[in-house]
């Protein structure tokens, strides 16, 4: 199912991309987080944050022969993806990245938590960045929402969520780590806030760099939102193909933002636009120098099927 909405905002506010909070332990020692970190760099490209690492150590007090269902009983909920990097867990595929990942996962998303029908995953711009968002997204369609900053702190919110009396011994393992019972610096309204250059179908946005003094770096489509929406949602017509002409005109011109804004609308339509999707997506991506991402769209779209309804 394609994107339910677009993202209704159109001038992002300007706020830090990482969190300033003073880093929270998490017990592990300097050498297992670096080995690990090593693995999941190389093997995953994802440069995990500490809060990934935090949330571990709790799963890991909670159900220490099987961290990985620590959230199960309580909020059907699951460790996914990296997280096996962490364990001797059995028969990962190949390569490793495409385990976790759900079918409308863009590259720019590294699901980590599960369910039957929703998944909260890592969000970043480029490979090597370190992810500054948890967002969350249904299994079934391509629609993202920016639930915070740490992983901890969105689990910490759902299990509040449940009624009185379920959960209060998971939230004691919780309160020492989340944003909700310490001192932060970060501004609570501006939590969930990103900065980017332009919206896509999924609400996820892209960001790249754009030239300070001519402005290259991305061209608006003339088709934008609803109304591209409601374009890829009909039988192919001749205004897709003039879109993937604009954007490739574009990108030629070193608008690469334009090809990776559409690739990544096609890729929420990938039923269809597979094909235009990748070859989209793979120039961009290798264009921005976020080489591996091309990587992970061309296997994520070989190999992960839709999910049967």
């Amino acid at each position: 199912m394609a994107p339910t909405r677009a993202s209704k905002r159109s001038r992002p506010k300007e706020v830090p991309t990482a969190a300033v909070d003073a880093p929270i332990s998490h017990g592990f020692s300097d050498d297992q987080v670096a080995a690990w970190k090593a693995t999941l760099s190389k093997e995953w490209y994802f440069e995990a944050p500490a809060d990934f690492f935090t949330l571990y150590a709790i799963a890991q007090k909670i159900a220490p022969e099987q961290p990985h269902d620590a959230f199960k009983a309580s909020l059907g909920l699951q460790l996914t993806g990296p997280y096996m990097a962490l364990t001797n867990a059995p028969a990962l595929p190949t390569p490793v990245f495409l385990h976790g990942r759900c079918y409308y996962d863009p590259p720019e998303v590294i699901t980590v938590v599960s369910s039957a029908t929703l998944h909260l995953g890592y969000f970043r711009d480029a490979p090597k960045d370190t992810p500054a968002f948890v967002v969350e997204g249904a299994n079934d369609t391509a629609a993202f929402e920016f639930r915070g900053r740490s992983l901890v702190d969105v689990l910490y919110a759902k299990l509040l969520e449940q009624p009185h009396g379920t959960v209060e011994s998971l939230l004691c393992q919780f309160a020492p780590f989340a944003a909700a019972t310490r001192e932060t610096k970060r501004p609570r309204a501006a939590m969930c806030e990103r900065k980017w250059t332009a919206p896509t179908l999924s609400g996820l946005g892209i960001w790249v760099p754009i030239h300070p003094k001519t402005g290259v770096g991305f061209r608006a489509l003339p088709t934008q939102s609803r109304q591209l929406h409601q374009l890829l949602s009909k039988p192919r017509s001749k205004d897709v193909d003039d879109l993937l002409t604009r954007a490739n005109i574009a990108c030629d011109e070193c608008e690469f933002g334009t090809a990776l804004q559409l690739g990544l609308d096609l890729f929420a339509y990938r039923e269809t636009y597979s094909s235009e999707a990748k070859r989209l997506l793979d120039v961009a991506y290798l264009l921005l120098k976020r080489g591996s991402f091309a990587k992970i769209v061309r296997h994520h779209l070989a190999s992960i099927e839709k999910p049967s309804s």
